[in-house]
């Protein structure tokens, strides 16, 4: 009855405590603190600098004592945050890739009345590094951050409770939607693991990636999945834009690839975005760049400074493989020197996003992350070897209670044989389980005795003999009785020299065909006869002369020259204005230049072939015609020897005609040949 009581009395006062929490949010709607519910807006309707609210996350720490106690009477189950501490003691090597998953740390979480809380309890103080063992964590050496959570107010062996509580977010690009969490929300390291090898410092164990590559690193993962789910519903992860990121920077000398991530930190070109963008700026103070950091955020191992603020994490990297860059307690960025090991653990994490512009920012209740109670019930039947259970579990939560059934044990059959034994191989008798035939155990027959027989292999002349003994029923054999090999019996057979190839004596085994060669004697070398030409050359061709091996069949050959192209003309004939008689007789010349063996001159009148030969005489010519000589060898003519087509021109007027008459009545017709005098022309009348 006691016990009733005491649950009611703990309801009662978390009632009463939302009931209050309520009134008091509803009344601090001041400045730019925005606090969204019924009356969604979309995020481009804010200004650089407004604080919005969007999300859900275990903050501010429960003092209440009633509430304590409430929260404590919760059976949910513990779970391991799954911290990473050093396996082993490495005083002088942080980089010392001894670095696994813990579960010093639990949390757990419950939903009670209209709110939900985070349970948090410790075994250990959380390292400051994740190369420190949890016994280091507790030798005054190495409590460098232990110390700010003793003196936050939490110790071992407590369970510390934190609300959820809504997640705040400064407005920095309206126009992207690009918002930045106002608070430190948690502290957690860059990357969980370091080691160092060949002077660089590597973010796993098989050496793919720098320790402060951000596209790789544990911190990128946390932000995408721990903190995405656990913040922040389906309905509010559909209002989150993928975000392309740019994660080069300039000062390391090494590229880093782009992430499209939904969750980031910001880049330390962001940030001095942020700032104002002046090349002094990682000096300055920062209104916007310097944070606190919330309750929950200290209990993972925050260190807080002496102005109540603390560090924490930008996503750029730096040369020297190990560090990255933070921003400090007074909201400057860091520079150069002032950079921090990747896997400290007491900087914090201020999440960034983009919300997209044209939805509605829906700030869900926090039971629209968790709710009540909706147990069910699953039973696992045991079996031979393992063994059942009934489970009772939450659809909501992690809530589970769990009830063991023993195993049953195995029922064999009699068994079956699958393999038959051999000569060298075992055989297999198989069993199997009458309550399960998926079970079954096997076991040996032992193998059968061999049974040889025997075959005489002889000797070679390289080889040795013996005698192989072969199992008839498995094939299994050894050999013995070996005898020598007999040797070569070699005969000479002598291939003579040539003119080009060497003269040897092949050695040829009788017996086995093996053979070699030995006693070479140089080659002949040929025996050119005189040149003969072979091919005569032509005005188109030249033509080849060859000499002759009088061993063999080798030849050498070289070429004769074309011969020169003949050319025709007629011997002193120009075309003249002045016409030669009616029905006089013409003598034509022709003349040669290179003329050809076997050349003919070939005469066409009219470009009809009239006659052959140095001359062409025209008989009692009665009209003008045309005349040209072409050269001809061996019945062929050359196109590019002949003359031109010479027109030749007869006086055929009446008085021309009347004179002509006359003059065959007197037997004084002209005959004229062509013949050179000087330079002009002279036609001779010859008479009949």
């Amino acid at each position: 009855m006691k016990k009733v009581w005491k649950h009611v009395v703990a309801i009662l006062i978390v009632i009463t405590m939302l009931f209050t929490e309520a009134l008091i949010m509803e009344k601090s709607g001041s400045g730019n603190c925005i606090t969204i519910r019924a009356n969604a807006e979309t995020i481009s309707e804010f200004a650089r600098g407004d604080v919005i609210e969007f999300g859900w996350y275990p903050q501010s720490r429960v003092t209440n004592t009633g509430l304590i106690n409430a929260l404590n009477e919760d059976a949910g189950e513990w779970k391991s945050y799954g911290y990473y501490v050093a396996t082993k003691n490495y005083s002088y090597n942080f980089a010392n890739g001894n670095m696994q998953p813990s579960d010093f740390m639990q949390f757990k979480d419950v939903l009670l009345g209209e709110s939900k809380y985070r349970g948090v309890r410790f075994s250990a103080f959380r390292p400051k590094s994740t190369d420190y063992t949890l016994e280091q964590s507790l030798n005054n050496n190495y409590q460098y951050n232990d110390g700010y959570r003793i003196g936050n107010g939490y110790n071992i062996g407590t369970v510390y409770w934190f609300k959820y509580d809504p997640v705040q977010w400064y407005v920095i690009n309206p126009q992207i939607g690009w918002v930045l969490c106002k608070t430190i929300i948690d502290s957690q390291p860059f990357n969980n693991y370091v080691i160092e090898s060949n002077g660089k410092f590597w973010g796993d164990s098989r050496l793919t990636y720098y320790a402060n590559n951000y596209t790789k690193c544990s911190l990128r993962n946390w932000l995408n999945e721990d903190f995405y789910n656990t913040a922040f519903s389906p309905t509010q992860q559909d209002l989150i834009n993928v975000a392309k990121l740019d994660n080069f920077y300039s000062g390391t000398g090494y590229y880093a690839e782009t992430t499209n991530d939904k969750v980031f930190l910001l880049a330390w070109t962001e940030a001095h975005t942020i700032a104002g963008g002046n090349d002094a700026d990682f000096h300055m103070p920062v209104a916007e760049l310097q944070a606190k950091g919330s309750d929950y955020a200290k209990a993972q191992g925050l260190r807080v400074n002496d102005n109540s603020y603390s560090n924490w994490w930008l996503r750029s990297f730096d040369y020297l493989t190990s560090v990255a860059h933070t921003v400090n307690e007074n909201g400057c960025i860091s520079y150069e020197n002032d950079l921090y090991l990747v896997n400290e653990t007491y900087f914090g994490v201020r999440p960034s996003l983009c919300l997209k512009l044209h939805s509605e920012i829906i700030q869900s209740d926090v039971s629209d992350l968790f709710e009540a109670h909706d147990l069910l019930t699953t039973t696992v039947a045991p079996t031979c070897t393992e063994p059942g259970c009934i489970t009772t579990s939450c659809s909501h939560c992690d809530y589970k209670k769990i009830k063991v059934l023993p195993e049953i044990g195995h029922k064999w059959d009699a068994g079956i044989i699958t393999t038959d034994a051999t000569c060298t191989e075992t055989g297999i008798r198989r069993f199997t389980c009458q309550n399960d035939s998926s079970h079954t155990k096997t076991e040996t027959i032992p193998t059968k005795e061999h049974t040889y027989e025997s075959v005489i292999t002889a000797p070679t002349c390289t080889e040795k003999g013996f005698t192989t003994y072969t199992c008839s029923a498995c094939g299994d054999n050894y050999t013995s009785n070996e005898k020598p090999a007999n040797g070569h019996s070699y005969e000479a057979v002598i291939t003579a020299p040539t003119c080009t190839e060497i003269g040897f004596t092949t050695y040829i085994c009788s017996a086995c065909g093996d053979r070699y060669t030995a006693d070479e004697t140089a080659a002949a070398g040929h025996s050119f006869g005189a040149w003969k030409q072979t091919k005569a050359p032509t005005v188109y061709a030249e033509g080849v002369e060859t000499q002759y091996c009088a061993n063999c069949t080798a030849t050498n050959t070289r070429s004769i020259p074309k011969l020169p192209m003949p050319k025709v003309k007629i011997q002193n004939f120009t075309a003249s204005s002045k016409a030669y008689d009616y029905r006089s007789s013409i003598t034509f010349k022709a003349d040669v230049d290179n003329k050809l063996p076997n050349g003919q001159i070939h005469w066409f009148v009219d470009g009809k072939e009239v006659g052959t030969g140095d001359t062409y005489t025209a008989e009692n010519v009665k009209q003008s015609f045309s005349l040209q000589a072409k050269c001809y060898v061996d019945g062929k003519e050359i196109p590019e020897a002949a003359t031109d087509v010479e027109k030749v021109n007869v006086n055929t007027g009446f008085f021309a005609k009347l004179k002509a008459f006359f003059r065959g009545l007197f037997g004084l017709l002209p005959k004229v040949t062509q013949e050179y005098l000087g330079v002009e022309f002279i036609d001779h009348i010859l008479p009949d």
